[in-house]
């Protein structure tokens, strides 16, 4: 039995790495996605178990260094590689968002051969260990119109692969991509896929062929005796191909007898072993059931003694007008430091008014004489402050991120798989980490919405009222999707509503690291496109990598080290939107200060009062 394959799709689709998996080895050099592989196409043949597989890799259309005519003229020349024809073309994509340029890449393909193509087109959905529960169903039911129109007109023969898998995987995931071609050939009436220049070819070849033996045949009556020996012997073996396969097809029925019988009692074993396995699994959640009442009881237990506890170390009021001092030593503990605090005249700074402070806060105490005892304030110290502004186009990982920095999930995030936009306004989150205050916006993906303009208005207008303004611009772009001219549209757009000042301050974070498989990104950026270069230069080849599937402090700590060394390049001033001038900071500022004041005031009066 032959399987032959023709493989098409977008550069960084993983074309490649698909046809290694189907041959069951490494055949197609593979790489990340940053820059295409596959130059020209690739035929490579591999047999297992009497099947003999036959697979051409192609150019990926729309490769940003490669005019379309050559890319078609490649693809073309499989009429001949693969002649008399494929039994199924497989359609690949990455398992992201359905893009235009991939619906592009459909629509040239039709053009490239002819409509008939899609009887023979299998959608090959590459990622598959990218997949957490979603399933095949899942995915199609979230897709988009265009996509779900031409699944519907491949007769929705849709596969997912994960090439990353284990080899006993790759397998299961290979027996049913053959099955479902033999299907394809059983609809096509058991014939291969042949559109009109590949008959043309074929036809062309075979007219050769014959004329040429016709010829020799009428130069030579001993060539013509042999011509016609050969003939007899083909007629023969074409008899014996034709009982062998009558006897083929006897025997593929007793073995489909044989498998059903199989088939029944491995579903009865199945049926009893899940009853067992459903009373065992009942038993061990009641076990686990109890078991973690009795850590929660133990654990809230040990909760309020700690209270108790720090409680009675921690705690002290201040009493600003009736002298009362209770409880310095929690916040004071040096005995030096504690004399000086009492014997000084006095220590004044703006402080807050004086109240409960926990010992894990640091706090500074001031002192001043009164008439009757000692007055004490506090001010707790403010940590070091951190804001971002997240931009990039959508399915790059921003809101994934944000939550990364962040440590929690303060943005909202779609399915790994969805074929919409998940953050559709800008969106703050903070959070404070190792006595740093980080903030961070989320802001819509660029260039895949209809409402382009309104979110850019949006953005401006709500990224100019952050005040002072940004520490760093975070771009996000995805490993192995490719920097196509989308990603280059979006990065000039930027520079054209923020300004080329932005540039100083905006770092490139490469998500989805996992996708390196070890790789170092330095060698990849390497074989990068020209636009990806020149974005970087600009940049002052600032850029971190973020694998947002681990939980890794590290990654971030890297990311705080280029910001630092960023604000001492651009003499500390952050980033600010230009809608925005000084004087309207000023009064922001003046009015944030006027009504500090007021609280400080009104809270003094009530301590006054308690006195």
């Amino acid at each position: 039995m032959t399987f032959r394959f023709l493989m098409v799709g977008k550069s960084g689709c993983g074309k490649s790495s698909t046809g290694n998996t189907i041959l069951g080895e490494d055949m197609f050099p593979t790489g990340t996605g940053l820059a295409a592989v596959t130059k020209t196409c690739e035929h490579r043949v591999t047999t297992k178990k009497n099947t003999r597989i036959e697979v051409v890799d192609s150019p990926g259309l729309f490769d940003p260094e490669r005019p379309n005519d050559d890319v078609r003229q490649e693809i073309v020349k499989t009429a001949t590689v693969l002649h008399p024809g494929p039994h199924a073309v497989l359609y690949v994509l990455k398992l992201d968002r359905y893009t235009p340029e991939e619906y592009s890449t459909y629509q040239n393909l039709k053009e490239v051969f002819d409509a008939d193509i899609v009887k023979y087109i299998i959608i090959v959905f590459t990622g598959g260990d990218r997949l957490k529960n979603e399933t095949l169903d899942d995915i199609l039911e979230n897709a988009g119109p265009t996509f779900r129109k031409v699944a519907e007109e491949c007769g929705n023969r849709v596969i997912i692969f994960n090439n990353l898998d284990k080899k006993k995987s790759k397998e299961t995931q290979v027996k049913k991509l053959l099955e479902m071609t033999q299907k394809v050939v059983r609809e096509n009436n058991e014939s291969p896929y042949r559109c009109t220049v590949q008959e043309k070819v074929g036809d062309k070849l075979e007219e050769t062929v014959t004329s040429r033996v016709k010829s020799l045949a009428e130069k030579d009556p001993k060539l013509k005796e042999f011509f016609s020996q050969i003939d007899a012997k083909l007629r023969q073996h074409q008899n014996q191909a034709d009982s062998h396969k009558v006897k083929l097809d006897e025997t593929k029925e007793l073995l489909e007898l044989e498998r059903k019988k199989k088939q029944l009692e491995l579903e009865a074993r199945k049926e009893e072993e899940k009853f067992l396995k459903e009373i065992r699994e009942k038993e061990e959640l009641e076990r686990k059931r109890l078991e973690e009442m009795k850590e929660r009881h133990e654990q809230e237990m040990e909760r309020m003694k700690k209270d108790v506890v720090e409680e009675k170390e921690s705690h002290w009021t201040a009493d600003v007008a009736g002298g009362l001092w209770k409880g310095v030593k929690g916040c004071v503990r040096d005995p030096a430091a504690l004399a000086m605090f009492t014997s000084g005249p006095s220590y004044g700074f703006p402080c807050a008014a004086a109240g409960r402070i926990s010992k894990r806060v640091i706090a500074y105490v001031s002192l001043a004489r009164t008439q009757k005892d000692f007055v004490v304030t506090v001010c707790v110290t403010r940590p070091e402050a951190f804001r971002f502004l997240l931009l990039g186009k959508t399915g790059t990982g921003r809101s994934t991120t944000g939550n990364t920095i962040l440590r929690e999930k303060r943005f909202k995030c779609t399915e790994s798989f969805s074929f919409t936009s998940g953050t559709t306004s800008c969106q703050i989150g903070s959070n404070t980490l190792d006595g740093k205050e980080i903030t961070v916006m989320d802001s819509p993906g660029l260039l895949d919405t209809r409402r382009y303009n309104g979110v850019l208005y949006s953005l401006v207008k709500k990224a100019a009222a952050v005040q002072p303004g940004f520490d760093a611009i975070l771009y996000t772009l995805k490993i192995g999707s490719g920097f196509t001219e989308g990603d280059f549209a979006v990065y000039k757009r930027l520079k054209k509503v923020f300004g080329k000042e932005a540039t100083r301050y905006m770092i490139i974070v490469f998500t989805h690291g996992d996708e390196l498989n070890g790789t170092n990104i330095e060698d990849e950026l390497e074989t990068a496109s020209q636009p990806l270069k020149e974005i970087l230069s600009e940049c002052s080849n600032r850029y971190v990598v973020f694998n947002n599937m681990v939980e890794d402090k590290k990654q971030v700590e890297t990311l705080l080290v280029k910001v630092m060394e960023m604000r001492v390049h651009n003499e500390k001033q952050p980033f600010r939107c230009q809608p925005y001038n000084t004087s309207s900071v000023e009064q922001i500022a003046g009015e944030i200060s006027r009504r500090l004041a007021h609280v400080r005031q009104t809270e003094m009066g009530r301590t006054g009062r308690r006195a």
